[in-house]
């Protein structure tokens, strides 16, 4: 949208793996924005029709040819994949964007150009950037993107409430994704301790469950196999996910499709319990990933002062109930419907002037470092560091006549370097001739706000440096995998570890170097 002037009201976006939702500061509070079904929530579903029309919410949800439609495309912002007839997600997302727009100013009855948008704590710059331009092919100038546990914690009114030295846990559970992050808020600035997740746990899941117990009941009614029929089975998955819903308030749904396969009708009577038993290893999994968050905060479940659950799928009663007896007793904090949540926080930043008196410290989603002699990983900014941050290690050379050392940094939880992300290399050259140890180089990780890591190698005694900044590429559920493969991996990693540290003392901690000759050297350990 340029450098020209924008006014006009600001909208506040929860651009969901799932669904979609649209808040507005209106008339002292917040007003979540229907769509033009009159729904609060829209799903996050775009489809080109072989007519070459373009569909999102319902409308594409609901039609007939998958192979032209794509859910959640936020799950590619900041990726190099190029999705079907060769749209990027930028372009796909910029479509729902726009319907999200578009239902705002129906609803406001003026132009809406400026929005406050939520992200994941992982989110990294790249995707970030992604997000902003997917906006501007929207027609929208974002004014700001926060994090989706601070909105969250902001909606329900954590920022006047919180006391100092207090921690919320922000439990996300949407559609698609699992995200638990624990928050402080010192001085008015929301702090994230710890981050932890799924990138492939939510309602879809759930969902999944039902359509396999109810084909199978189809099964043993008819002796038939419907699995096969695709319009019967995205029938079966809507009314699944209307019945998941209906059986958070009630003990029973009744499901019933007309001429559900070969001109037969489907009818059955789900349970609440039967729905619970089919799903009950998944929903354990949410307690998975709040004891790894409070591991890696070195916190106990008694320290947590707040618990916030954000998203539809905490609205089953068994999900909710595995929270409270985990918490001993303790009730989550109401108010504010689940969904809406992270809608509503961004709509309470969207107010005019768009607000910055919340500070907001991020975390790093990745551990980021450099590559070591013997092919180790050292790292420099460990994962779940809040974010900005500088770390600065000093090292010297470990040859005569050293004339140059190469940087390759990278961003992954595997000892080894080359089993983590290859963000990049440079080199500091043209190193005075001097016996080993006597040259240092200093060596800094900074990571900005935004994620953007910018890393510097310098020689003290000439002041000779090298200055690389790195945005990552990887998308959230890449960089879950690499969080998931570390932890798999660990004792493997240690082994490793130990092996390396056999073959020669202290190699891990020495960067990799260059000759004239092109010949691998090494820096010395780093001086204390």
């Amino acid at each position: 949208m340029g450098g020209a002037e924008v006014s006009g009201p600001v909208i506040g976006i929860d651009l969901g793996t799932t669904y979609c939702c649209v808040g507005v500061w209106k008339d002292g509070q917040v007003a979540i924005i229907p769509n033009e079904q009159g729904r609060r929530a829209t799903p996050s579903w775009v489809a080109l029709t072989e007519a070459g029309e373009w569909l999102t919410g319902e409308a594409a949800k609901n039609q007939t040819a998958p192979q032209n439609t794509l859910f959640g495309p936020k799950r590619l912002l900041g990726g190099d994949e190029d999705l079907p007839k060769r749209f990027s997600p930028e372009e796909i997302s910029a479509r729902l964007l726009a319907s999200l727009k578009g239902a705002a100013e129906a609803f406001l009855g003026v132009a809406v150009q400026r929005a406050v948008l939520a992200c994941p704590v992982s989110f990294n710059d790249a995707q970030r950037g992604a997000l902003k331009a997917a906006c501007a092919l929207a027609g929208l100038r974002v004014e700001r993107i926060v994090p989706e546990p601070t909105a969250a914690a902001l909606a329900f009114g954590l920022d006047s409430s919180l006391g100092a030295d207090q921690t919320a846990l922000v439990l996300h559970l949407g559609g698609g994704t699992l995200d638990v992050t624990l928050l402080t808020l010192d001085d008015g600035v929301f702090e994230a301790l710890a981050n932890s997740g799924d990138a492939h746990l939510g309602g879809a899941d759930f969902d999944a469950r039902l359509v396999s117990h109810l084909l199978e009941s189809w099964r043993r009614q008819t002796g038939r196999d419907a699995s096969g029929d695709a319009k019967a089975v995205g029938r079966l998955r809507r009314e699944a996910e209307r019945a998941k819903k209906e059986l958070s308030f009630k003990t029973h749904s009744q499901i019933h499709l007309k001429d559900f396969n070969g001109g037969e009708d489907f009818s059955e009577v789900l349970s609440r319990e039967t729905f619970e038993e089919l799903n009950i290893d998944l929903f354990k999994k949410t307690l998975c990933a709040v004891d790894k968050v409070l591991e890696e905060a070195q916190l106990q479940k008694d320290e947590i002062h707040e618990v916030l659950l954000v998203g539809g799928s905490t609205h089953i009663p068994r999900i909710r109930q595995l929270l409270k007896d985990y918490f001993d007793g303790r009730e989550p904090r109401g108010g504010i419907q689940p969904e809406e949540a992270v809608a509503y926080g961004t709509a309470v930043l969207a107010r005019e002037p768009v607000q910055e008196w919340v500070l907001i410290t991020d975390l790093a989603p990745l551990s980021q470092g450099l590559e070591t002699a013997g092919g180790g990983m050292t790292v420099m900014v460990p994962r779940n560091s809040p974010v900005p941050t500088r770390q600065v290690r000093t090292f010297s050379t470990c040859m005569d006549n050293q004339e140059a050392v190469r940087i390759k940094v990278y961003e992954g939880e595997r000892a080894r370097a080359t089993d983590n992300h290859l963000l990049g290399s440079f080199e500091v050259s043209g190193l005075p001739p001097a016996p080993r140890g006597t040259l240092e180089v200093e060596v800094a990780f900074e990571v900005d706000e935004y994620g953007i890591l910018t890393v510097t190698a310098e020689e003290k005694g000439t002041k000779k440096r090298s200055v690389v900044s790195f945005e990552g590429r990887l998308t959230e559920e890449e960089m879950v995998r690499m969080i998931r493969e570390g932890e798999e991996m660990a004792e493997e990693d240690e082994a490793w570890g130990v092996m390396l540290n056999e073959q020669e003392k202290g190699i891990k901690d020495r960067l990799v170097g260059l000759n004239s000759r092109e010949e691998v050297l090494s820096f010395e350990e780093d001086i204390p």
